[in-house]
């Protein structure tokens, strides 16, 4: 295991799974900015956020590790769009596709077609 993939790991034992999360994260920055921002663009935007941190204090190792996290969070977005797992639960009410990336509210688990990844 990689530096990297231990720390998401420990992320994801408090936070949960990452892909999901960048949807619900996408959709309040999208309700902020007042235009769509999908869950790829969060994550990159968040690596971007570290790399200035990098630069800014380029002896404080941890940003380049986190942009390195968040990168890798972007990636796994991306190869999510592309597997054949049309929907994962969020939580009673949501249901995320993950396919082609759209958010459906307001489903009850028998309303959402669910497939576990």
């Amino acid at each position: 295991m990689t530096d990297t993939e231990a720390l998401l790991a420990q992320r994801g034992s408090i936070y949960g799974d990452p892909v999901p999360q960048y949807g619900r994260i996408a959709q309040v920055w999208s309700g902020i900015l007042g235009h769509e921002v999908s869950a790829h663009q969060a994550a990159v935007c968040m690596a971007a956020l570290k790399l200035v941190r990098a630069v800014d204090a380029p002896d404080h190792l941890d940003s380049l590790d986190d942009a390195h996290g968040y990168v890798t969070i972007a990636q796994r977005i991306q190869a999510a769009w592309t597997e054949p797992v049309p929907y994962q639960v969020v939580d009673d009410y949501q249901c995320q596709q993950l396919g082609d990336h759209e958010v459906a509210t307001r489903h009850t688990y028998a309303e959402c077609p669910v497939v576990q990844p």
